[in-house]
């Protein structure tokens, strides 16, 4: 009687050690298997020895196995102590890869360009919270678009597209272009590109940085703009005008200065020959005294 309701009772045990053991890999499935049964046979024995039905001797425990179901038991303890290790620092791996992750987050995130990962078939898998402030998009909405839908430009469905660069081989792809988007308009972006290859070393996507340098370019088309204007009102001056860089040499001559010195702009520019236009020798004009 006693022996069915152990028995009853160690298959009820087992079935719950097999669910608390089966997060310990194959050494808790190995133990959660084979525990009921050593323990059932164990309990058994000593059912037996209880009611008289095996003498309390070496050659009775011997004779009925019971030396080894201890000795079963025994490798079993040693086995769940090993799996337990195992789980635990299974369990500390999974934490560092956590705290990991949330390190690699935080940096896609608050990275100062905008990053963002496409598969090959265009799709948005990540996108950084710099490049959503930047599109004015919500994160849901970009992860459910196309990245020629969101960030729309001239090389999206050319051969010059980033992904069907990476496709044909490109390891590295840098570009700059303008984009166009819903709220801040027209941005200009300095673009870098990287294929993503998965764990057996196949592209599986590209990774692409966006650096905005509208600012810059601005500045730069400012800067071309006034040199431009500068020069054009020294050409046109009726007031005789050159101009030297540090190194002396002329990189400006105006028409007047043309007609005042018989000589020529073709003649003088890159060189450090304005003396011509004024002395019979060589010899530092005002200008070159002054640099």
């Amino acid at each position: 009687m006693v022996s069915r309701v152990l028995k009853d009772l160690t298959g009820r045990t087992g079935k719950t050690a097999s669910a608390l053991f089966s997060h310990w890999g194959v050494g808790g499935r190995f133990v959660a298997i084979f525990t009921p049964m050593a323990l059932f046979t164990l309990i058994n024995s000593w059912d037996m020895v209880v009611h008289n039905s095996i003498p309390l001797s070496w050659s009775g425990i011997i004779g009925h196995h019971l030396l080894f179901d201890l000795l079963l038991l025994g490798v079993l303890a040693i086995a769940s102590l090993l799996a337990a290790r195992a789980w635990l620092n299974r369990q500390n791996d999974n934490e560092a890869l956590l705290i990991a992750h949330g390190e690699l987050e935080q940096i896609f995130n608050t990275a100062s360009d905008g990053l963002i990962v496409t598969d090959l078939e265009h799709n948005i898998v990540r996108i950084s919270d710099t490049l959503l402030t930047l599109t004015g998009t919500s994160k849901q909405q970009a992860l459910a678009s196309k990245c020629y839908d969101l960030l729309p430009g001239l090389v999206c469905g050319t051969p010059a597209c980033p992904v069907t660069r990476i496709l044909a081989g490109a390891e590295r792809i840098e570009y700059e272009e303008e984009k166009i988007l819903p709220g801040p308009g027209k941005l200009r972006f300095s673009i870098i590109g990287t294929p993503l290859r998965g764990s057996d070393g196949k592209v599986v996507g590209i990774v692409q940085s966006f650096k905005n340098i509208t600012e810059r370019k601005e500045m730069e088309e400012a800067l071309k703009e006034g040199k431009e204007f500068a020069a054009n009102l020294i050409s046109s001056s009726a007031m005789p005008i050159f101009v030297l860089d540090p190194s002396h040499r002329v990189i400006f001559w105006n028409r007047a200065c043309e007609s005042l010195s018989g000589v020529r702009e073709d003649e003088v520019i890159g060189t450090t020959n304005q003396w011509q236009g004024f002395y019979d020798q060589q010899r530092p004009t005002l200008a070159d005294l002054l640099i």
